[in-house]
């Protein structure tokens, strides 16, 4: 696992890793699971990761690319 996934974005603001579904500060497979059994449901959802408003197979691509991250809290 990778520490401290925050990314300084062009505009000075810091951005975290997408797909922490369950909010648990990393990504992992309860992330991966959450999103494949909300598949099909439509709204701004924790499992939608790319905040398209509707959970589908392209948020996984946010989570295969964040998998294993997590992030520090203070």
């Amino acid at each position: 696992s990778r520490f401290g996934t925050t990314v300084l974005l062009p505009n000075g603001k810091w951005a975290l890793a997408a797909a922490d579904g369950d909010g648990s500060g990393g990504v992992f497979v309860p992330d991966y699971v959450a999103c494949r059994a909300a598949a099909g449901e439509a709204g701004y959802l924790p499992t939608d990761f790319n905040l398209d408003g509707r959970v589908d197979s392209a948020d996984l691509f946010f989570y295969f690319s964040n998998q294993g991250n997590f992030t520090a809290r203070p």
